[in-house]
């Protein structure tokens, strides 16, 4: 099974079901909540020491259960505070393009033996 995640992106119901079918599940399940965005920032905050401690107990006790969304959210903004803001690491526009050359035979391969759109895999998005 190739799954796209442009095809996971913009039809995040359907997919899930494709794969759940492809598994032998029951794909008309309904997944709740999967058409919403998690972990999407602009800002990376290196953390203090209060922050690393607040995101640690997060991790251990709090990510992997079932918690109202807004009450994790708030949760991990706390670890925010004290922190330094950091820029996302993005390669020049040079380095860019050398990648883009490097990998658009494999993206045309890819597209090509498995029916994946990859057409806009190699444009650089604008910030």
């Amino acid at each position: 099974m190739i799954i796209s995640i442009d095809d996971l992106k913009s039809e995040p119901q359907k997919t899930v079901g494709y794969i759940y079918k492809f598994l032998g599940l029951n794909h008309k399940f309904i997944a709740e909540g999967i058409e919403k965005h998690h972990n999407v920032t602009k800002n990376v905050v290196r953390k203090g020491k209060t922050g690393a401690k607040i995101a640690e107990f997060y991790r251990k006790n709090m990510e992997q259960r079932n918690i109202p969304f807004k009450i994790k959210s708030m949760i991990v903004s706390l670890s925010d505070i004290g922190g330094e803001v950091v820029c996302k690491p993005s390669p020049s526009a040079t380095n860019f393009s050398l990648l883009a050359n490097f990998f658009s035979d494999d993206t045309k391969k890819l597209a090509e033996d498995f029916n994946i759109d990859t057409s806009t895999w190699l444009r650089r998005k604008q910030r």
